[in-house]
C-alpha cells in the first residue's frame, strides 16, 4: 500500500493507514546572523595576462624599516645574467601575514603530496639578501 503524504502548515504527514502516521515538523530557518565585525568577502579579479602568472625560480628579499621588497627572478641554466620578472613591495605586517599563509600552504602541500625536498642549506649559492 502506498502511503498518503500531505503537508499542513509546517508539518509533513505520511499516512500509512491503520491509524499509523509519521509526522515531520519543520523548524523555521533563521537567517544567519552576520557578524558585525566580519568584513564582506573580497572579490578578486584577474585579467587574462595576470592570470597566466610569471615563472620565477629565485626570490631576492630586501627590507627597509618601512617595507619589504620581494624580487622574483628567472635564472636560466648556465647563464650569468638573470632578469627580475616581478617586484612586490609590502609592509612588515603584510610580509608576516604572507609568511604565515605560505607556511600554512606548504604544510597542506606536504600533507597531501609528501614532505618534498628540503630547501638548500644556508650559505649555498642562492643569492638571497636580508
Amino acid at each position: 500500500m502506498e502511503p498518503k503524504k500531505y503537508r499542513k502548515s509546517k508539518t509533513d504527514y505520511t499516512d500509512w493507514g491503520h491509524h499509523v502516521k509519521q509526522v515531520t515538523r519543520h523548524k523555521r530557518q533563521e537567517a544567519p546572523v552576520e557578524d558585525a565585525n566580519k568584513p564582506p568577502p573580497l572579490e578578486i579579479e584577474l585579467d587574462p595576462l595576470t592570470a597566466q602568472g610569471v615563472y620565477a625560480n629565485l626570490a631576492v628579499i630586501t627590507h627597509t624599516e618601512a617595507e619589504f621588497v620581494l624580487d622574483f627572478i628567472f635564472v636560466a641554466p648556465n647563464q650569468t645574467k638573470a632578469k627580475a620578472r616581478s617586484r612586490i613591495i609590502v609592509t612588515p605586517l603584510q610580509a608576516k601575514r604572507f609568511m604565515a599563509a605560505l607556511a600554512e600552504s606548504i604544510r597542506g602541500y606536504e600533507k597531501r603530496f609528501s614532505a618534498g625536498q628540503s630547501p638548500p642549506a644556508a650559505g649555498s649559492s642562492s643569492p638571497e639578501s636580508s
